[in-house]
């Protein structure tokens, strides 16, 4: 992204996604298809968020302008839009006897359609003098050592795989929700409704209604730090199911991604440019979405209760909100 350009790879990564959900469409019932499609897929759309994210903060003048943090914080309100849409299309076209091989080609679609727009409209904005030297093993050393180089960053590195682990903890709360708390599929169906909902309407709220300072990031994480952990603890102990739906709402009504960004815009320069510190960001965050999954459902099956993984989430949001102490 540094070396290429933000335009070829957010073209590219689309292209890329297009083909492997094409294939996995073509090919419903091949195992080497469906492999290819999770791998490239996967693969592809990392670099797609990360050139996006670069490209925004190019042409609003850097990660903590208030620019920046409005628009960012618009498009995730949007792409909430979008998400909610397919998924509403995908259960329409389900319900109509439409196969998932068929649901599959549609997405696939819309991903070829945008790298076509994409590659028509944008514009590049990574100055030729700004980019860097391609080399892919510089590149993984640099994002691998990066985190490790000062207390600060060590410390941000931390707060951001804590952040990261209920993110990946879907499994179990699917779990939890079924056996633990008793629901049904209405229940979950709320459930899914009240979040998605939480997605578009907290954004518009803090953004266009009460008009929160973007300036006053580090209060933000911090009530970020104790919201994911006041919500941990109702997923855990709460006697009443039915008030997990107001966590939904909860953790959104202050989204820590645009002020864990404008943390980092304090390392980015010349030479360390968004490749080096977004390739830094997701060598934490494959390992977590690796490891993290199992690791809840080992815990809930010898303790036989699926709570138990969120008490252990919990006990981490609370460390993470006394770590922020020590960072902002």
């Amino acid at each position: 992204m540094d070396a290429f350009g933000r335009k070829p790879v957010l073209v590219w990564g689309c292209f890329l996604s297009f083909l492997s959900r094409a294939v996995a469409a073509r090919n419903p019932k091949s195992a080497d298809a469906y492999l290819f499609y999770r791998v490239v897929n996967v693969s592809s759309v990392m670099p797609v968020m990360q050139a996006s994210s670069a490209l925004l903060a190019d042409a609003c003048g850097g990660r903590q302008s208030d620019l920046y943090i409005k628009t960012n914080r618009r498009l995730w309100m949007v792409l909430a839009m979008v998400r909610i849409m397919f998924t509403r299309f995908a259960a329409y076209r389900a319900s109509k006897g439409d196969s998932a091989a068929n649901i599959l080609m549609w997405a696939a679609r819309l991903v070829g359609a945008s790298a076509i727009i994409f590659a028509l409209t944008l514009k590049e904005t990574l100055k030729p003098e700004s980019r860097v030297k391609f080399s892919p093993a510089n590149a993984y050393l640099n994002s691998l050592t990066f985190f490790l180089k000062s207390q600060h960053r060590f410390l941000i590195a931390l707060t951001l795989i804590i952040r990261l682990l209920p993110m990946y903890s879907g499994s179990s709360m699917m779990a939890l929700q079924k056996y633990d708390y008793g629901w049904g599929p209405a229940e979950r169906a709320l459930f899914s409704n009240v979040s998605d909902a939480a997605d578009v309407l907290c954004p518009l709220v803090l953004n266009e209604i009460l008009q929160v300072e973007p300036k006053k990031g580090r209060d933000a994480l911090r009530w970020s730090a104790r919201f994911s952990a006041l919500a941990l603890f109702n997923i855990a102990f709460t006697p009443f199911p039915k008030s997990v739906l107001l966590n939904t709402i909860l953790e959104r009504l202050v989204s820590p991604q645009p002020f864990f960004d404008g943390l980092l815009d304090q390392y980015r320069s010349r030479d360390i440019g968004e490749g080096i510190l977004d390739s830094a960001v997701s060598t934490l965050e494959f390992p977590v979405g690796m490891i993290v999954p199992p690791v809840m459902l080992a815990v809930a099956s010898r303790t036989k209760s699926y709570r138990a993984p969120y008490m252990l989430l919990t006990i981490c949001a609370l460390i993470n909100a006394e770590v922020m102490t020590r960072i902002l």
